[in-house]
C-alpha cells in the first residue's frame, strides 16, 4: 500500500501541492489534471526524485526515505508522452 499523507510543495511563493493525501492499494492509477495543476510534481515525491516541504510518502508503512531501491523496484511509472534512449 502507498500513502502519501499531507505533502506539501512550494516553489518560492507558488504553492503547487497542498496538503494532499491519497492511499493507494495494489493497481494500477492515473493522474489526470489540467496543465501547472501539481501532477509532475507529485509524481516525483512519489518516485523519491524530489523531496515535500511538508509530509511524507509511505510504503506499506514505511517512509520511502527508508526503504529506497527496495521500494523503487516495486514501483511502476508510465508517463504520458515516452522518449527512448538514442541507443535503443
Amino acid at each position: 500500500m502507498l500513502e502519501i499523507k499531507g505533502i506539501k510543495k512550494s516553489f518560492g511563493k507558488k504553492e503547487v501541492l497542498k496538503d494532499i493525501n491519497i492511499t493507494l492499494n495494489k493497481g494500477i492509477y492515473g493522474l489526470l489534471g489540467s496543465n501547472g495543476a501539481g501532477k509532475t510534481t507529485l509524481i516525483n515525491i512519489i518516485t523519491g526524485l524530489m523531496e515535500p516541504d511538508a509530509g511524507e510518502v509511505l510504503y506499506n508503512g514505511i517512509n520511502i526515505k527508508k526503504k529506497k531501491s527496495n521500494y523503487r523496484a516495486n514501483l511502476g511509472l508510465m508517463p504520458q508522452y515516452t522518449t527512448f534512449y538514442g541507443n535503443f
